[in-house]
């Protein structure tokens, strides 16, 4: 039982953590410059592996 506990919250813990690298991740690709299209592309791609992450992890534990 107490073996769940720890696994439930280790789960719980990495959620949060994929849901404060999402919003990291959102608040880059939101501040870089639209003409520099390289960057931009970049985080744009990192944001989206990041929400994947997180939408895999969520349908984990569901």
């Amino acid at each position: 039982m107490e073996t769940d506990c720890v696994i439930q919250k280790a789960h719980e813990q990495q959620l949060e953590r994929l849901r404060y690298q999402a919003k990291l991740a959102e608040w880059q690709f939101n501040q870089v410059d639209p003409n520099n299209r390289l960057v931009a592309s970049e985080l744009a791609k990192r944001w989206q592996s990041t929400l994947q992450e997180l939408k895999q992890a969520q349908a984990f534990l569901l």
